[in-house]
């Protein structure tokens, strides 16, 4: 958030909402999304919405996902004895994502947790998140999870993923103060990520800039791969300024 600010400068008129620990509860989620968010924009308004946590995958019981699984958010006050009810779904986030769209100019969805239920081997812990009865497998695991829910979504709507359906997201490590995906938008919101040198960065160049970062960690780190997905089905104008 504070990058985000840097980068619009103070000629922008930017109101945030952090709700973080005991504060990001299922309940205070939800209710922040389908309501409290409206009182903040109004149809000149951009969002971003960004979400850094764990993230994991249940069967899908109502039959509107192609692959058996739903996925979902996992908030502070989940509980694995009964994870139908402490989740936020992906068909839950749907419903406000399109809500939200309705009421503000355009809307960029930022995830930064992992939906796949595989567990990646390696020495480095990951930020996704196993219920007791996961069943996808990598076969039906490899394309982005929630890319069904987003393509139904409105036409002033980006979604910006930190990794494939079928891979995992990496928390801090070593000298990184923030996760990969997040310590990688941090740093290509500068001039990096710039790459026509317009002092714009649009949402290809950002997605461009944010998986070079990341390759290089994962490569020095010899980790399994993460690729971000940039989901953006009506190819709308969405531009960020290079930090100042």
């Amino acid at each position: 958030m504070k990058q985000l600010k840097q980068n619009y400068g103070s000629e922008v008129d930017f109101n945030s909402q952090i709700l973080t620990n005991e504060n990001s509860t299922k309940n205070k989620i939800q209710s922040f999304l389908n309501s409290g968010i409206l009182s903040y924009i109004d149809k000149d308004t951009d969002v971003f919405i960004f979400f850094s946590g764990h993230g994991t995958q249940i069967p899908d019981d109502d039959g509107d996902e192609e692959d058996g699984s739903d996925e979902a958010l996992v908030p502070y006050d989940y509980s694995n004895a009964n994870p139908y009810h402490t989740l936020i779904r992906d068909d839950d986030l749907y419903l406000y994502y399109q809500k939200i769209g309705e009421h503000s100019n355009k809307t960029f969805v930022i995830i930064d947790s992992c939906f796949s239920g595989g567990t990646m081997k390696s020495g480095i812990l990951v930020k996704g998140f196993n219920v007791p009865f996961v069943t996808k497998t990598l076969g039906n695991m490899n394309r982005d999870v929630m890319e069904s829910e987003i393509k139904n979504s409105s036409d002033n709507f980006l979604f910006l993923s930190a990794a494939r359906g079928d891979q995992e997201a990496y928390p801090d490590f070593g000298d990184l103060h923030y996760s990969l995906f997040t310590h990688a938008i941090v740093k290509v919101l500068n001039t990096p990520a710039d790459r026509n040198s317009d002092g714009l960065i649009d949402a290809e160049e950002l997605l461009e800039a944010i998986d070079k970062e990341m390759s290089t960690i994962i490569q020095e780190n010899r980790l399994k791969q993460q690729n971000p997905v940039l989901l953006n089905p009506a190819k709308i104008d969405f531009v960020i300024p290079v930090g100042k």
